[in-house]
């Protein structure tokens, strides 16, 4: 359009489309509510321009912004390098990216829809009772857990909105030098600080523990120990995030929990037994963490599993229903969560 051209547009731009018209023009307009900020200044943070939102094709124009990598892409280098070096440089762009993070949450933008943990706890109750439908042996397992966690959500008021990403992870945090960028706000929202901060930890974990080798990835000690590392980069974002804005850590704590279960109960549903089950071993380090699990000696599971292997003719609901109360925080008897830690992890 000429009003548009009048504005001097640059030289490369992107057109992105979109299924939904209501997600198109939201990013749009909340980029536009962005852009009218000190945030245009790129200090902190780069954002792509807003030029244009045509309705009736769904696509949105933006312009170009820096950056031939992700900090996924870093996240998972520095994994693999595995040296003190490469760390250092991923906790320096996780510093930026958390300045970034907070300058965007104090940006005084007030656009897009209210979203609460409420509403996301909601979304499990519907994800149990397809859970349940599937087999029929966990109905409702996971109700007690469900229960523990919106009590603490209720215990712990939500701080105050702010303008939100919405699904704030890695792969959208772009690299260009020694400045960040960010991209992807199709789910801009008004929500607590600690929806964007607990999400974007629970997706450094996810990454990480993907990118394990498939020898990695079916060996415990591996994958607990490849946890360890991935709880002290998410530590480098949330406390230096926590210097700049004021936000709620239990908070930040049952974002991650609502994260991991949610990932639990898919692949549960989905029946994955091929794949290691990421999402329930960085649940129960979530829970115990929150010392809503107790912790587990793994020397005496050792010898107890030893033991549990010897039995014959345990059907295989058993197995699900100790996995069930596991993750639902119900006491399980020792040779009970040996036969669960001891049998069934080695498979999955």
């Amino acid at each position: 359009p000429a009003d548009q051209a009048a504005r001097g547009w640059p030289d490369t731009v992107i057109a992105k489309t979109y299924r939904k018209d209501s997600k198109g023009r939201n990013a749009y307009e909340g980029m536009l509510a962005l852009w009218r900020t000190h945030l245009a200044e790129g200090k902190v943070v780069r954002m792509a321009e807003p030029l244009a939102y045509i309705p009736e094709h769904k696509v949105m124009v933006q312009g170009p912004i820096a950056g031939d990598a992700s900090l996924e892409d870093m996240l998972k280098a520095a994994l693999a390098d595995d040296t003190p070096d490469s760390y250092a440089q991923l906790s320096m762009y996780m510093i930026r990216a958390a300045a970034g993070l907070a300058a965007f949450h104090q940006s005084g933008v007030v656009h897009g829809a209210a979203v609460t943990l409420d509403e996301r706890w909601a979304e499990l109750h519907d994800l149990q009772a397809r859970l349940g439908t599937a087999v029929p042996e966990l109905r409702g397992a996971v109700a007690p857990l469900l229960a523990a966690l919106e009590a603490r959500s209720a215990a712990s008021p939500a701080d105050a909105p702010v303008p939100t990403h919405g699904t704030f992870n890695p792969e959208q945090v772009l690299i260009d030098g020694p400045h960040v960028g960010f991209i992807d706000f199709d789910d801009f929202s008004m929500a607590e600080p600690a929806l964007d901060v607990g999400l974007f930890i629970a997706a450094i974990k996810d990454i990480g523990m993907n990118a394990l080798s498939d020898e990695q990835a079916h060996d415990l000690a591996a994958r607990r120990a490849r946890l360890a590392r991935l709880d002290q980069i998410g530590d480098v974002f949330l406390t230096f995030y926590e210097r700049l804005a004021p936000i709620s850590r239990e908070r930040v704590a049952l974002w991650q929990a609502w994260s991991y279960l949610r990932d639990t109960l898919h692949f549960w549903i989905k029946a994955k037994p091929a794949e290691p089950d990421n999402g329930l071993l960085m649940l129960v380090g979530q829970l115990q963490s929150m010392n809503l699990l107790p912790a587990t000696d793994l020397r005496e599971v050792a010898v107890n599993a030893e033991r549990v292997r010897r039995r014959t003719g345990i059907p295989t609901a058993r197995y699900q229903a100790f996995a069930s109360a596991l993750l639902a925080g119900i006491a399980v008897k020792a040779d009970e969560l040996a036969e669960l830690l001891g049998v069934v992890l080695p498979f999955v």
